[in-house]
Order: C-alpha cells, then sequence, then structure tokens
C-alpha cells in the first residue's frame, strides 16, 4: 500500500471470483480470505494514485457499498425495456425467473436507477465475441436464426451506444465476412439474397433481420442507394442522413426506427375516412403514404418542390390531394402514386379540400382566391374571389353545398 500512495501502481487481479464461496449470490469471501476482503476495503477507500482493475464473474459483496456513481460504463436496461426488444415475447413470468437466476450467478448486476440491470464486464465482452462469431458464421452459411432474433444495432438508443453497437458488433460480423468471402461485391450480393429470403416470410416473422442486413449493407457501401426493401419488416433501423435514392420501400413495416431531419419536419396531414391510409408531406416537398392504419410504409414520393402545406384524401380514400408553396395543386391516385392531374394558383397554396361527394376540390391560395376543380376532369370549375389578403383555409359544408374559407 505505501509503495502505491507514494507512486502511481497499475495492478491486475483477475478471476476474483476464485477467493468468493460457491454456491452464494451474496458475494461473500470464503473463510480464511477476510484479511483479503480489507485489503481490498482499504485500497477503495484510500485516496491515492494507482489503478486497480478486478475481473470477476461474481462482484463481491464488501465492494458494492464503496461503487461511485461514476463507476458503472455499460448502458443499463428495464425489464419492462428488455421486454419490447424481444422478437417474441414469452410469458412475464418466465423472463422475470430467467432475470433471477441471472442475478442469482452474479452474472448481471445491479444498474444507476432503480429496476435496471446489466451484463457483467467479463460475461458482457463473452457473449459480444460469441454473438459476432456465430452471426457472422451464419451470414456466410445463408443461415438467419440470430439475425432475426438478435438487433445488432438499434436507432433509439443513445448516440454513443449505437456507435459503440456498430463498433463491437456490426464491423466485427462485416469484417469476418469480408475475410471468409472473395470481396464486397460478393459480400453484397450474399447480403441481398438473405433480404430476399426474408421477404418470402411474413412481416411478423421477420424480427430484426431486415434491419441488422440493412445496417451491414450501409456499413458496407456506405448508402443504401437503389435497394429492394420492399415487403420487409425493418424494426429498429436507422435511416438517418443515409442516401435512399431510387430505393423501393412499398409494403414495408417501420417500427422504431430514425429518419433522416429532412422528415422530422411535416407539414401537412391527412388520414383517409375508413383509416387505412395516413398521408406526412415534409417542408422539401416529399409525400408519404402508410396503409393498414398507419403501420406499413406504402409509398414515397417527391410530390413537389416546395414544402406542401396541405393534404386531403377523396371521400372514398382512392385519391390524394396535395397543395404546396410551389404554387401546384395535384391529385394522386393512392395505391400506384401516379398523378392524374395538377392546377396552377399564382401564390403559395395554403389548403386543399374535397366536396362531401368528391366531385370538386377546393384549394385555397396566398394570390388571395379559392380554387374548384372537377377532380374528374381536371379543370378548373371556378375561381371565387373577394378576399385583399391571403387565404389561409377553406372546408366544405356537410351536404357540400356551401363552402367557407378566411
Amino acid at each position: 500500500m505505501s509503495a502505491s500512495l507514494e507512486s502511481r501502481q497499475d495492478l491486475l487481479l483477475d478471476n476474483l471470483e476464485s477467493f468468493l464461496e460457491e454456491g452464494q449470490d451474496t458475494g461473500h469471501m470464503r473463510p480464511g480470505y477476510e484479511g483479503f476482503a480489507r485489503v481490498l476495503r482499504r485500497v477503495a477507500e484510500t485516496e491515492h494514485q494507482s489503478c486497480l482493475l478486478l475481473t470477476s464473474r461474481e462482484k463481491p459483496g464488501e465492494l458494492v457499498p464503496l461503487e461511485g456513481s461514476r463507476a458503472p460504463v455499460r448502458e443499463p436496461v428495464t425489464l419492462s425495456e428488455l421486454r419490447a426488444m424481444l422478437v417474441m415475447p414469452g410469458p412475464s413470468g418466465e423472463l422475470l425467473e430467467a432475470i433471477d437466476g441471472l442475478r442469482q450467478r452474479s452474472l448481471i448486476e445491479r444498474g444507476q436507477h432503480s429496476g435496471s440491470f446489466t451484463l457483467q464486464p467479463v460475461v458482457l465482452e463473452y457473449v459480444t465475441t460469441r454473438l459476432v462469431a456465430e452471426v457472422s458464421g451464419e451470414i456466410a452459411q445463408g443461415g438467419l436464426a440470430r439475425l432475426i432474433q438478435h438487433g445488432l444495432s438499434q436507432a433509439h438508443t443513445r448516440d454513443y451506444v449505437r456507435r459503440t453497437q456498430e463498433r463491437l458488433l456490426l464491423a466485427p460480423v462485416l469484417a469476418c465476412l469480408l475475410s471468409v468471402l472473395l470481396g464486397p461485391a460478393q459480400v453484397d450480393e450474399l447480403l441481398r439474397s438473405l433480404l430476399d429470403q426474408l421477404r418470402q416470410r411474413a412481416l411478423e416473422a421477420q424480427g430484426y433481420g431486415p434491419a441488422n442486413l440493412v445496417a451491414l449493407l450501409h456499413m458496407l457501401r456506405g448508402n443504401l442507394r437503389g435497394l429492394d426493401l420492399s415487403h420487409l419488416s425493418l424494426r429498429g433501423v436507422s435511416l438517418q442522413g443515409i442516401e435512399l435514392q431510387d430505393t423501393t420501400l412499398a409494403g414495408s413495416l417501420i417500427q422504431e426506427a430514425v429518419f433522416t431531419e429532412a422528415f422530422d419536419a411535416i407539414n401537412g396531414l391527412a388520414i383517409s375516412s375508413n383509416g387505412e391510409y395516413w398521408a406526412a408531406s415534409s417542408r422539401r416537398g416529399e409525400v408519404r403514404v402508410w396503409e393498414a392504419g398507419g403501420q406499413t410504409l406504402h409509398r414515397i414520393w417527391q410530390a413537389h418542390t416546395e414544402r406542401v402545406w396541405s393534404l386531403a384524401f377523396s371521400p372514398d380514400g382512392r385519391m390524394l390531394a396535395s397543395g404546396s408553396w410551389d404554387g401546384l395543386v395535384k391529385l394522386w391516385e393512392v395505391t400506384s402514386g401516379m398523378l392524374v392531374w395538377s392546377g396552377r394558383h399564382t401564390g403559395n397554396i395554403n389548403s386543399v379540400a374535397f366536396a362531401p361527394d368528391g366531385s370538386r376540390l377546393a384549394s385555397a391560395s396566398y394570390d388571395s382566391t379559392v380554387k374548384l376543380w372537377d377532380v374528374v376532369a381536371g379543370r378548373l370549375h371556378q375561381t371565387l374571389t373577394g378576399h385583399t389578403e391571403r387565404v389561409h383555409r377553406v372546408t366544405w359544408s356537410p351536404d357540400g353545398r356551401l363552402l367557407a374559407w378566411r
């Protein structure tokens, strides 16, 4: 101890669990090793310049009260968070029993916050190494089980956690694949073939598979341009800042995902009358439509050159109208995303609304007018004037005989 007080000493004590009682879950020292426990306590309580690194599958109970708030370096999870991450959550009692079994074996430890826990460092290192080996070996053989069960990178974790997941899981898996196969082109082809396999399964049976493969493809390519990601369950995928030009997402189920900042700036929202389709528009003129009650991304397209301030579904839900600050009102077919017709104002368009019978469409603009359009023919039916200022909103009466705007 005197040497460690006078100058810095770095000491490593490996396999500390060999000094602990077997068959116990309290981390007590074996009989005859109490003096060693007192030495550890003194090292922990005394101010010095040295470093004592302990590795153990169990935590000595004598050291638990001495842990500081800065001691944990892993990200703990709660039971509810862990359950939400499971692909096929079983009964809550089984999960509790499994956690309790790990705790009794001192393979997990309590986190900083109440009800949270994390793996022991040695266990975490072992599990990480094992997971990388099994996932990379499975992918090389065309397997999918581990990819489906485990999310290698989670979009909604903190940034530093996601970067650590990429460094410790995704990067080693990709490195293993590149060493086994001939090169990037072969790895790319293999990953895309696995996506095709997953596409043949029901969305609920795909688990984390598609998201893991997309993350590996992005790390390999640096972008996701031109990929077919249709009819895939993209759970926990991060698409923030990723190039997706010409990428197909039709029929995909996107959940717990993070998109680019551009999509976060939503200007217009609409839901079809039967609730089947949901639509959102962005400040950059993009329109996205979801189906299945807003759960499955149906289509994305660049609808306008400026922000789209207003969206409206036709009463039968087959058409979607958009009004933009580029001065254009457009009618789209929902299922195909095809443009049916477009019309023009001389100012920004702030509001669009279908008549109750779906035969006419009204659009309101900064040019102080409201225009009525024949939905079927796409022709301008009438221009209503009378305002000297911008027109911000327009709406129909329930019987379609009256129109109000402000």
